[in-house]
Protein backbone atom coordinates (compact mmCIF):
# COMPACT_ATOMS: atom_id res chain seq x y z
CA UNK A 1 0.00 0.00 0.00
CA UNK A 2 1.46 3.39 -0.96
CA UNK A 3 -0.66 6.11 0.60
CA UNK A 4 2.08 8.57 1.13
CA UNK A 5 4.47 10.79 -0.46
CA UNK A 6 7.47 8.82 0.47
CA UNK A 7 7.49 5.32 -0.84
CA UNK A 8 5.47 3.60 1.81
CA UNK A 9 5.82 6.57 4.13
CA UNK A 10 2.17 7.52 3.66
CA UNK A 11 1.23 4.13 5.03
CA UNK A 12 3.28 4.72 8.16
CA UNK A 13 2.67 8.43 8.66
CA UNK A 14 -0.49 9.59 6.94
CA UNK A 15 -2.75 6.61 7.52
CA UNK A 16 -4.66 7.40 10.67
CA UNK A 17 -2.00 9.86 11.80
CA UNK A 18 -3.72 12.89 10.33
CA UNK A 19 -6.73 13.10 12.57
CA UNK A 20 -6.82 16.68 13.81
CA UNK A 21 -7.03 20.06 12.14
CA UNK A 22 -8.80 18.60 9.12
CA UNK A 23 -11.70 20.81 8.13
CA UNK A 24 -13.83 18.21 6.40
CA UNK A 25 -17.53 19.09 6.65
CA UNK A 26 -19.08 15.72 6.27
CA UNK A 27 -22.71 17.17 5.94
CA UNK A 28 16.48 30.11 -2.30
CA UNK A 29 16.77 29.75 1.50
CA UNK A 30 16.37 32.71 3.92
CA UNK A 31 14.66 31.97 7.22
CA UNK A 32 11.09 33.26 7.19
CA UNK A 33 8.69 33.81 10.05
CA UNK A 34 5.69 31.53 9.63
CA UNK A 35 3.57 33.99 11.58
CA UNK A 36 4.55 36.91 9.34
CA UNK A 37 4.35 35.00 6.06
CA UNK A 38 1.96 32.08 6.51
CA UNK A 39 2.46 29.26 4.05
CA UNK A 40 -0.55 27.54 2.49
CA UNK A 41 -1.53 24.14 3.78
CA UNK A 42 -0.51 21.15 1.72
CA UNK A 43 -2.62 18.08 0.97
CA UNK A 44 -3.69 15.53 3.56
CA UNK A 45 -5.36 12.14 3.53
CA UNK A 46 -8.98 12.25 4.67
CA UNK A 47 -8.87 10.14 7.87
CA UNK A 48 -10.96 7.03 8.28
CA UNK A 49 -11.12 3.69 6.53
CA UNK A 50 -14.22 4.81 4.64
CA UNK A 51 -12.02 7.02 2.47
CA UNK A 52 -9.94 4.11 1.21
CA UNK A 53 -11.14 1.65 -1.42
CA UNK A 54 -9.65 -1.32 -3.28
CA UNK A 55 -10.38 -3.09 -6.53
CA UNK A 56 -8.31 -6.28 -6.57
CA UNK A 57 -4.72 -5.10 -5.94
CA UNK A 58 -5.54 -1.52 -6.98
CA UNK A 59 -6.20 0.90 -4.11
CA UNK A 60 -7.28 4.51 -3.91
CA UNK A 61 -7.37 7.12 -1.14
CA UNK A 62 -9.23 10.41 -0.93
CA UNK A 63 -7.13 13.52 -0.20
CA UNK A 64 -8.08 17.12 0.56
CA UNK A 65 -6.45 20.54 0.50
CA UNK A 66 -8.83 21.77 3.21
CA UNK A 67 -6.58 21.00 6.14
CA UNK A 68 -8.00 23.83 8.27
CA UNK A 69 -11.28 25.74 8.08
CA UNK A 70 -11.27 28.21 5.20
CA UNK A 71 -8.59 26.40 3.19
CA UNK A 72 -9.33 25.71 -0.52
CA UNK A 73 -12.19 23.16 -0.67
CA UNK A 74 -10.66 20.71 -3.14
CA UNK A 75 -10.10 16.97 -3.20
CA UNK A 76 -7.84 14.59 -5.13
CA UNK A 77 -7.49 10.82 -5.41
CA UNK A 78 -4.27 8.86 -5.06
CA UNK A 79 -4.10 5.46 -6.74
CA UNK A 80 -1.45 3.01 -5.54
CA UNK A 81 -0.52 -0.59 -6.22
CA UNK A 82 2.20 -3.05 -5.35
CA UNK A 83 3.46 -4.88 -8.44
CA UNK A 84 0.59 -6.67 -10.18
CA UNK A 85 -0.17 -7.93 -13.72
CA UNK A 86 -3.12 -5.54 -13.99
CA UNK A 87 -3.36 -1.79 -14.51
CA UNK A 88 -4.81 0.36 -11.73
CA UNK A 89 -6.93 3.46 -12.36
CA UNK A 90 -7.94 6.04 -9.80
CA UNK A 91 -10.65 8.65 -10.45
CA UNK A 92 -12.79 11.20 -8.68
CA UNK A 93 -16.54 11.03 -9.03
CA UNK A 94 -18.71 14.02 -8.14
CA UNK A 95 -22.41 14.49 -7.50
CA UNK A 96 -24.54 17.63 -7.30
CA UNK A 97 -27.83 15.86 -6.54
CA UNK A 98 -27.12 14.22 -3.22
CA UNK A 99 -25.50 11.11 -4.69
CA UNK A 100 -28.27 10.12 -7.10
CA UNK A 101 -25.97 10.47 -10.10
CA UNK A 102 -22.19 10.62 -10.41
CA UNK A 103 -19.78 11.87 -13.08
CA UNK A 104 -16.01 11.87 -13.34
CA UNK A 105 -14.27 15.01 -12.11
CA UNK A 106 -10.78 15.85 -13.30
CA UNK A 107 -8.07 13.73 -14.87
CA UNK A 108 -7.66 10.02 -14.08
CA UNK A 109 -4.52 8.62 -12.41
CA UNK A 110 -3.17 5.34 -13.81
CA UNK A 111 -0.64 2.91 -12.34
CA UNK A 112 0.86 0.42 -14.83
CA UNK A 113 0.95 -3.35 -14.60
CA UNK A 114 4.38 -4.47 -13.35
CA UNK A 115 5.51 -8.08 -13.03
CA UNK A 116 9.31 -7.87 -13.36
CA UNK A 117 9.96 -6.46 -9.87
CA UNK A 118 8.15 -6.08 -6.55
CA UNK A 119 7.74 -2.33 -6.26
CA UNK A 120 5.09 0.15 -5.22
CA UNK A 121 3.86 2.77 -7.70
CA UNK A 122 1.38 5.57 -7.08
CA UNK A 123 -0.26 8.35 -9.09
CA UNK A 124 -2.40 11.40 -8.21
CA UNK A 125 -5.44 12.67 -10.06
CA UNK A 126 -6.02 16.35 -10.67
CA UNK A 127 -7.86 18.40 -8.04
CA UNK A 128 -11.64 18.90 -8.07
CA UNK A 129 -13.72 21.52 -6.27
CA UNK A 130 -15.78 20.00 -3.45
CA UNK A 131 -17.33 22.92 -1.57
CA UNK A 132 -20.98 23.21 -0.46
CA UNK A 133 -23.36 21.82 -3.08
CA UNK A 134 -20.91 19.15 -4.23
CA UNK A 135 -20.18 15.64 -3.00
CA UNK A 136 -17.06 13.76 -4.17
CA UNK A 137 -15.63 10.28 -3.78
CA UNK A 138 -12.50 8.44 -4.96
CA UNK A 139 -12.81 5.27 -7.05
CA UNK A 140 -10.42 2.41 -7.86
CA UNK A 141 -10.62 0.17 -10.92
CA UNK A 142 -8.19 -2.69 -11.57
CA UNK A 143 -8.33 -3.94 -15.15
CA UNK A 144 -9.34 -7.39 -13.83
CA UNK A 145 -11.96 -6.27 -11.29
CA UNK A 146 -15.01 -4.11 -10.71
CA UNK A 147 -15.01 -0.43 -9.80
CA UNK A 148 -14.99 0.30 -6.05
CA UNK A 149 -15.47 3.74 -4.46
CA UNK A 150 -14.85 5.38 -1.10
CA UNK A 151 -17.43 7.19 0.94
CA UNK A 152 -18.22 10.67 -0.36
CA UNK A 153 -17.50 13.96 1.39
CA UNK A 154 -18.61 17.56 1.12
CA UNK A 155 -16.08 20.14 2.29
CA UNK A 156 -16.88 23.34 4.09
CA UNK A 157 -16.59 26.76 2.43
CA UNK A 158 -13.11 28.02 1.64
CA UNK A 159 -11.14 30.28 -0.66
CA UNK A 160 -8.00 30.14 -2.73
CA UNK A 161 -6.36 27.66 -5.07
CA UNK A 162 -4.73 24.48 -3.75
CA UNK A 163 -1.13 23.52 -4.37
CA UNK A 164 -0.53 21.40 -7.46
CA UNK A 165 -1.22 17.71 -6.85
CA UNK A 166 -1.09 15.89 -10.22
CA UNK A 167 1.63 13.24 -10.49
CA UNK A 168 2.08 10.42 -12.99
CA UNK A 169 2.82 6.87 -11.86
CA UNK A 170 6.03 7.08 -9.81
CA UNK A 171 8.07 5.07 -7.32
CA UNK A 172 10.37 6.13 -4.47
CA UNK A 173 14.13 6.54 -4.97
CA UNK A 174 15.55 8.44 -1.97
CA UNK A 175 14.46 10.53 1.01
CA UNK A 176 15.76 13.25 3.33
CA UNK A 177 14.47 15.43 6.18
CA UNK A 178 14.94 18.81 7.87
CA UNK A 179 13.75 20.58 11.03
CA UNK A 180 13.79 19.46 14.65
CA UNK A 181 11.61 17.56 17.11
CA UNK A 182 8.69 19.98 16.75
CA UNK A 183 9.02 21.25 13.16
CA UNK A 184 9.27 18.35 10.74
CA UNK A 185 9.92 18.52 6.99
CA UNK A 186 10.67 15.67 4.59
CA UNK A 187 11.52 15.16 0.93
CA UNK A 188 11.35 12.21 -1.39
CA UNK A 189 12.67 11.83 -4.90
CA UNK A 190 10.40 9.77 -7.15
CA UNK A 191 11.05 8.26 -10.57
CA UNK A 192 8.62 7.31 -13.32
CA UNK A 193 10.80 4.37 -14.44
CA UNK A 194 12.18 1.27 -12.76
CA UNK A 195 15.63 1.81 -14.24
CA UNK A 196 17.54 4.93 -15.21
CA UNK A 197 17.46 5.56 -18.94
CA UNK A 198 17.34 8.25 -21.60
CA UNK A 199 13.61 8.75 -21.05
CA UNK A 200 13.63 8.83 -17.24
CA UNK A 201 11.73 11.56 -15.41
CA UNK A 202 11.60 12.44 -11.71
CA UNK A 203 9.17 14.24 -9.42
CA UNK A 204 9.16 15.31 -5.79
CA UNK A 205 6.96 14.58 -2.80
CA UNK A 206 7.42 16.68 0.34
CA UNK A 207 5.83 16.31 3.78
CA UNK A 208 5.32 18.69 6.71
CA UNK A 209 4.43 17.95 10.32
CA UNK A 210 3.65 14.75 12.19
CA UNK A 211 0.91 13.28 14.35
CA UNK A 212 2.89 14.26 17.46
CA UNK A 213 4.23 17.68 16.42
CA UNK A 214 3.39 20.46 18.87
CA UNK A 215 3.71 23.44 16.54
CA UNK A 216 3.10 24.51 12.95
CA UNK A 217 5.62 23.03 10.49
CA UNK A 218 6.50 25.20 7.51
CA UNK A 219 8.54 23.54 4.77
CA UNK A 220 10.12 24.32 1.41
CA UNK A 221 11.14 21.79 -1.22
CA UNK A 222 12.56 21.70 -4.74
CA UNK A 223 14.41 19.46 -7.22
CA UNK A 224 18.00 19.82 -8.39
CA UNK A 225 19.87 18.34 -11.35
CA UNK A 226 23.53 17.67 -12.17
CA UNK A 227 25.10 17.03 -15.57
CA UNK A 228 28.62 16.38 -14.23
CA UNK A 229 28.13 13.42 -11.87
CA UNK A 230 27.21 15.56 -8.88
CA UNK A 231 30.11 18.03 -8.92
CA UNK A 232 27.69 20.93 -9.31
CA UNK A 233 23.92 21.18 -8.94
CA UNK A 234 21.25 23.47 -10.38
CA UNK A 235 17.65 23.94 -9.29
CA UNK A 236 15.36 22.74 -12.08
CA UNK A 237 11.90 23.01 -10.58
CA UNK A 238 9.66 25.52 -8.86
CA UNK A 239 9.88 25.64 -5.07
CA UNK A 240 6.87 24.33 -3.17
CA UNK A 241 6.23 26.09 0.16
CA UNK A 242 3.53 24.75 2.47
CA UNK A 243 2.71 24.07 6.10
CA UNK A 244 0.98 21.71 8.52
CA UNK A 245 -0.79 22.63 11.75
CA UNK A 246 0.29 20.90 14.97
CA UNK A 247 -0.42 17.15 15.08
CA UNK A 248 -1.09 17.06 11.34
CA UNK A 249 0.78 15.74 8.30
CA UNK A 250 0.45 17.48 4.93
CA UNK A 251 2.13 16.98 1.55
CA UNK A 252 3.32 19.13 -1.33
CA UNK A 253 4.20 17.92 -4.81
CA UNK A 254 6.44 18.91 -7.72
CA UNK A 255 5.55 17.51 -11.13
CA UNK A 256 7.89 15.55 -13.34
CA UNK A 257 11.15 16.85 -14.76
CA UNK A 258 13.43 15.24 -17.35
CA UNK A 259 16.18 13.19 -15.72
CA UNK A 260 17.51 10.92 -18.45
CA UNK A 261 21.06 9.60 -18.43
CA UNK A 262 23.68 10.94 -17.85
CA UNK A 263 21.91 13.45 -15.58
CA UNK A 264 21.49 13.00 -11.85
CA UNK A 265 18.63 14.38 -9.77
CA UNK A 266 17.92 14.94 -6.08
CA UNK A 267 15.13 16.39 -3.93
CA UNK A 268 16.01 19.09 -1.38
CA UNK A 269 14.09 20.30 1.67
CA UNK A 270 14.37 23.16 4.15
CA UNK A 271 12.60 24.04 7.42
CA UNK A 272 12.94 27.85 7.12
CA UNK A 273 11.55 28.68 10.55
CA UNK A 274 14.22 26.48 12.14
CA UNK A 275 17.31 26.94 9.97
CA UNK A 276 18.42 27.98 6.50
CA UNK A 277 20.31 24.68 6.18
CA UNK A 278 19.22 22.60 3.21
CA UNK A 279 19.07 18.80 3.22
CA UNK A 280 19.02 16.83 -0.03
CA UNK A 281 18.41 13.19 -0.90
CA UNK A 282 21.03 10.92 -2.37
CA UNK A 283 21.19 11.50 -6.15
CA UNK A 284 19.59 9.20 -8.68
Amino acid sequence: MRLRGIGYLFSAVAFGAVTSGLAVALAGSAAVSAAAVPAPSGWTHVPGTGYLASSSSCSVALWTSQVSAGDPPYVSAQAFQLSAPFTCAGTLQRSTDGGKTWSQAGAQATVPAITTKVVNFFANTSAAYDGPGYSTRACAKASNAALTCTAAITLGPGTGTPLGVVLPASTARAGSSAGNTTVICGAELESTTLAKGTGSRVDGVFNAGSSSSTSNSQCKGWLETSANKGKTWQVFSPTVTFSAPAKTVTYGYIGTRFDGTPHLARACVEAPTVSAKVYCTFPW
